[in-house]
């Protein structure tokens, strides 16, 4: 371990220091430490340990539950140059083994997994065999039955560290508690830690709670008159679809994004949308894992979330440049209603669930005590019509059997088409001496695609047949007769959503269910619930504060800048003062627009603070906007967009 830590930093990350506190963290896993580091949102969790286990002999284990956040990690340290695999569901067992054999020879430095995956004998007999330098846990919190996002299989953790006695480990996480705290450093009997923990203040990020009827309308004055792109997050796929058009119509560049869009039409929403091209994305919660886009100037919530833990993370998607930006929750007084009714759907009665289950296995015509890891192809509203069951209840309650460890709901894992040939280059030439039809056809694959003789390479069919002038059924008839041959080893696109089952079916009256942790998880989350509707509604705690001590930070002061914090500052200045100051403003404004300190120059006031506060106030409600150049302007109410 002789390497300078920033070395690889400059080489790799093209940064030339680390944050304060990353520079301690990575500091103590390169001295051996176990860590638990709690950084917030756009915090840089993935840098404290990719770097120094980048200066170890062996492999960094991740375990992580988002396959889309795997993907794009993994996707990023190649890009980098650093070899990376990640084992998920929907992998064949031939590209598994390959990607064991690589660990084995040394040639993949990250290998990431899902906490389903650790518990599988034949990845425990697998991972064995290969030398493990640390093992980093991300978003740790799930460990904990008091994290807002427990899950059961992250229990199973501790299979690799029997294996692995005394393995350093770095735990990570963006939320928790003190409890959460400990449970995770007990729950990975993780000894002699080091926790470090950043502030949960954002100093340039401003939030508002804004009690509106006319959500939409409220949205396009706030697009229409913030600088840069943003984000609008809803909760539901519909919304996102009517909502980007309604922009989109009204002269503001949106695009919708969910999980039931395509890989390619995501992956352009992303890359408009980190260029400026795309102002807005209209999302669910399916947006922003891994997604890195430093000057998103605003984040929008037109519909409460589940718990200030995720309200946070997805604020926290704005200003990570440090530059201002602004967090704008509009809230109505429906809204309370809907989320707690809400909040019922997600916890189906236990019957229901088994109910599910049962069907689940009639829909794939599994019998007990088969389909362990046995993958399917899923299509919730089909199953929904042959069973006549809701589609909300069907959702959620194969959300609680994945929770609960019983299958994997996977709504993510659209995976691309693979390849990869059997043949040995040789073997391929005689083929093609004697098969000179498909002489074309195999070239045009070998030249378009690097190394498909070691392993799986992802292919576009279209790509192929565009290629080589055919129609892309007839590419796709080939490397299925390919295939068939066993030429190739052809895997096509995964369209659809997939059940994966990780333990042998069961009869699903004998499906046990702990009633007292169905019943501990309903109340956490109706006490998350609760206190995000506080934080709606609420008109007297400066917003950055309730949040801070939500999260027990409870010595800050003020931001004197949100919507609780400017009302108290109007209401320290006298009716009369601010009518006198909004008129002279509004009397310069009225002839031309100018920047802010051309206007305080124009004002004869001696309180400066003041005439500042009451621009404020004028600009949060839309009557004063800034213009290029910083240019204030003046706008009658009767044409603010209504």
């Amino acid at each position: 371990m002789n390497q300078n830590p920033i070395l690889i930093l400059k080489k790799y990350w093209v940064y030339d220091s680390f944050r304060p506190l990353q520079q301690k963290i990575v500091e103590e896993v390169i001295v051996g430490s176990n860590v638990l580091a709690l950084l917030p949102t756009g915090g840089g969790k993935s840098v404290c340990f990719q770097v120094p286990a980048m200066l170890m002999d062996g492999l960094c284990l991740v375990v992580s539950p988002l396959i889309a956040l795997m993907k794009d990690q993994v996707d990023q340290l190649n890009k980098r140059g650093i070899n990376s695999e990640a084992i998920f569901s929907g992998l064949s067992s031939n590209e598994i083994e390959i990607i064991f054999e690589k660990c084995k020879k040394g040639e993949i430095k990250f290998l990431y997994v899902s906490p389903e995956r650790i518990k599988t004998r034949i990845f425990l007999d697998k991972i064995s065999s290969i030398k493990i330098c640390l093992l980093a846990i991300d978003e740790a919190h799930c460990i904990s039955q008091w994290g807002y996002d427990f899950r059961p299989s992250y229990l199973e953790i501790s299979s690799i560290k029997k294996i692995f006695q005394n393995v350093q480990t770095i735990a990570l996480t963006a939320t928790a508690t003190k409890t959460v705290q400990n449970d995770i450093l007990d729950k990975l009997e993780i000894k002699n830690a080091k926790v470090f923990k950043d502030s949960f203040k954002r100093e340039n990020l401003i939030y508002y709670s804004v009690n509106e009827e006319n959500k939409l309308h409220r949205l396009l004055r706030i697009t229409s008159r913030l600088p840069g792109s943003g984000l609008c997050y809803v909760r539901s796929r519909k919304k996102t679809e009517k909502i980007s058009t309604f922009l989109n119509n009204n002269g503001i560049i949106a695009a919708p994004y969910h999980a039931g869009l395509s890989p390619e039409i995501r992956e352009r929403t992303q890359e408009s949308w980190i260029k400026g091209t795309t102002r807005v994305v209209v999302c669910t919660n399916a947006f922003g894992m891994g997604i890195d886009k430093p000057n998103c100037r605003f984040v929008v919530h037109l519909d409460l979330t589940d718990s200030p833990e995720a309200y946070f993370q997805e604020a926290g998607r704005a200003g990570r440049d440090g530059l201002p930006a602004k967090a704008i929750l509009l809230f109505q007084d429906s809204d309370e209603l809907e989320a707690l009714e809400n909040l019922e759907l997600s916890f189906p009665p236990i019957e229901e669930i088994k109910r599910v289950y049962q069907c689940l296995a009639n829909y794939f015509q599994i019998p007990v005590g088969s389909g362990n890891e046995q993958s399917y192809e899923f299509s919730i509203d089909n199953f929904c019509v042959i069973y006549s069951l809701r589609p909300i209840i069907v959702y959620n309650s194969l959300k609680w059997l994945d929770k609960e460890g019983f299958l994997i709901f996977n709504t993510e894992s659209i995976l691309p088409s693979r390849l990869r040939f059997i043949y040995s280059p040789e073997q391929l030439y005689d083929f093609e001496l004697k098969n000179r039809k498909f002489e074309s056809f195999i070239k045009t694959i070998l030249r378009t695609y690097n190394s498909p003789f070691k392993e799986f390479v992802k292919i576009n069919e279209f790509e192929i047949a565009k290629k080589c002038n055919w129609p892309i059924d007839k590419v796709k008839e080939l490397l299925l007769l390919f295939d068939k041959n066993k030429i190739i080893e052809y895997l096509p696109k995964i369209k659809s959503e997939q059940i994966i089952y990780t333990t042998p079916r069961q009869d699903s009256n004998f499906l046990v269910f702990s009633k007292d942790i169905y019943w501990f998880r309903k109340k956490e989350a109706q006490r998350r619930l609760k206190i995000m509707i506080e934080f709606g509604k609420s008109s007297n705690v400066c917003r950055s504060i309730f949040l801070l001590n939500y999260f027990e930070e409870t010595k800050s002061e003020p931001c004197g800048k949100c919507d609780v914090c400017l009302l108290n500052k109007r209401n320290n200045i006298s009716d009369l003062e601010f009518d006198t100051i909004t008129a002279k403003v509004r009397e310069i404004l009225m002839k031309k627009p100018i920047n802010l300190k051309e206007l305080l120059a124009q004002i004869s006031i001696n309180n400066e603070n003041k005439v500042i506060d009451v621009i404020r106030w004028w600009m949060e409600e839309g009557r004063i906007i800034e213009e290029k150049e910083f240019q204030l302007k003046w706008i009658e109410k009767k044409d603010i967009t209504h």
